[in-house]
């Protein structure tokens, strides 16, 4: 039996921007909570619910990782992790260009106020049996991490901006929810690819097979991740505006 591996990244996704419509992954400024349904599927909120784990970040005005967790889907080990830049708005008018002022997100020149990616490492190994050569186990690990803006606990910042935020985060976190199950599907299928592989005469012949499976199914979920912003509008039917 032979253990080979590989890694691989999805790009990223990030929350655009206009007048009327903010994008973005962000986090309230009290504790987040997580829960798994009776279906498997986790979810994240600032409400607490039955049998739900708060994460709850400390105070800084510097970009901080919260400490990641963990989770299992389907044989997939997830690892999730949250980093924060924060902001001090005045009112719901400032809220916008001061997350935007806040933020430490930028690409091609411009500024965002989220970002979401995933990263997919995997690993097979392989057993020979007369003569032949087949993928016997697939191992993979997905870690997702959102950056995305925090309220501070100035009290400057007015109790409707408070609220104003807090009930746009938990609809954005929602569509952002969507890009992160992409590496967990792309996971899944990974494994299950490669486990369906024909088997070979070497072992050595599995190594370029797996690795073309494995890349065209993180092309198919990055392109996934492009239509899903189009049809939603980077979230915005899903109810992320301000």
């Amino acid at each position: 039996m032979a253990a080979s591996a590989g890694h691989l990244m999805r790009g990223y996704s990030l929350s655009l921007v206009s007048p009327a419509l903010l994008l973005a992954c962000s986090l309230v400024q009290a504790e987040i909570h997580t829960w798994k349904d009776g279906t498997g599927k986790t979810h994240f909120s600032d409400k607490p619910a039955h049998g739900s784990l708060p994460i709850k970040p400390r105070d800084t005005n510097v970009v901080k990782t919260v400490t990641p967790f963990s989770r299992h889907e389907n044989g997939a080990d997830v690892k999730v992790s949250f980093t924060f830049y924060d902001a001090t708005p005045t009112s719901r008018q400032t809220l916008l260009p001061t997350l935007l002022q806040a933020s430490t997100i930028t690409s091609n020149g411009r500024k965002f106020i989220g970002y979401t990616d995933w990263w997919l490492d995997w690993r097979y190994t392989t057993r020979e049996q007369n003569g032949a050569c087949g993928v016997e186990a697939v191992k993979t690990q997905v870690r997702i991490t959102y950056t995305m803006p925090r309220l501070t606990r100035s009290p400057v910042i007015p109790r409707d901006v408070h609220e104003t935020f807090n009930a746009f985060y938990a609809r954005l976190l929602a569509h952002e929810e969507g890009h992160a199950d992409h590496g967990i599907f792309a996971a899944r299928e990974i494994e299950s690819t490669l486990l369906q592989l024909p088997w070979q005469t070497r072992c050595a012949a599995l190594q370029p097979m797996t690795q073309q499976a494995a890349d065209s199914i993180i092309d198919k979920y990055k392109q996934k991740d492009k239509d899903y912003d189009r049809m939603t509008g980077h979230g915005k039917t899903q109810g992320a505006v301000l």
